[in-house]
């Protein structure tokens, strides 16, 4: 008799371990999961603070533009103007989705008009014409100032949104 009620004592221990030992893997298992998505969090707030950077030195370099744009400097606006692009297009390609549909837009566009513009520089380098219209140029590159603006400030939403987590 001793020996049937250690023995059900024993099956009640070993039913009530196992139930323990589910309860406490569910609740590492959410600990796990918790701890992955703050990791990746963590990797994405990362990103959008290099994105902030790449934005600002594009802001810079359209400020420059501008200046190499009013000397003349044709080599310089090609030379920078190839930089912004290259600056932007990875943006657009692996972040897009952190802008809105209207900045996305518009900084597609900045890389074409960047592009164009490159393309007008070296134009005037090699070519006998005349300058192109500094003004018309001057009116592009102050529109993408504007979009590098717009980008930066939903960026720095993205970042204030997240300051807690």
């Amino acid at each position: 008799m001793a020996a049937e009620i250690i023995n059900l004592i024993g099956v009640f221990a070993s039913i009530l371990g196992a139930g323990l030992t589910v309860y406490f893997s569910f609740g590492a298992k959410n600990a796990a999961d918790a701890a992955k998505n703050a990791a990746l969090e963590t990797r994405m707030q990362v990103a959008r603070v290099d994105i902030l950077a790449d934005l600002n030195m594009a802001r810079y370099l359209l400020d420059d533009l501008s200046r190499r744009i009013n000397g003349k400097t044709w080599e310089l606006v090609t030379e920078r103007s190839t930089s912004i692009r290259l600056l932007a297009s990875p943006i657009i390609v692996q972040f897009g989705g952190d802008f809105s549909e209207n900045v996305s837009e518009r900084l597609a566009e900045l890389v074409s008009q960047m592009r164009s513009l490159s393309q007008v520089a070296d134009k005037a380098r090699f070519t006998s014409t005349k300058d192109p219209q500094i003004h018309n140029l001057l009116s592009i590159v102050d529109d993408q100032k504007e979009t590098v603006v717009l980008a930066i400030s939903e960026i720095k939403q993205k970042l204030g949104e997240n300051d807690g987590v």
